[in-house]
C-alpha cells in the first residue's frame, strides 16, 4: 500500500563523518540499545549530566537536533555497531 503523504521524508544531512571519541561511541551504541542517561552514567560511573553533555556533543557533529535523528544519522554513517 503506497503512503498517502508524499514529501515528508526527512533527510539526514549527509556530512563529513565525524569523529567520535571512545566514551561518545560508548554513549551512541547505549542510546541505540535502548538505555536512557539515567542507565548510561550508571554503567559508566558518571554524573547524569556528563551523559547529558555528551549527547548534546552528538547531536552537534552530526548536526540533527534529537536522539531519533541522531541514530538515524549513525546509522548513515556507519557508526552503530548493529
Amino acid at each position: 500500500m503506497r503512503s498517502r503523504i508524499h514529501g515528508t521524508e526527512e533527510r539526514v544531512p549527509r556530512g563529513p563523518q565525524p569523529t567520535l571519541t571512545a566514551r561518545e561511541r560508548f554513549i551512541l551504541n547505549a542510546l541505540w540499545s535502548g538505555m536512557d542517561s539515567n542507565q548510561i552514567a550508571e554503567q559508566l560511573g558518571l554524573s547524569v549530566e556528563t551523559v547529558k553533555t555528551v549527547r548534546q556533543r552528538l547531536r552537534q557533529k552530526y548536526q540533527v537536533s534529537n536522539v531519533a535523528q541522531l541514530m538515524r544519522a549513525a546509522l548513515t554513517h556507519g557508526d552503530l555497531d548493529v
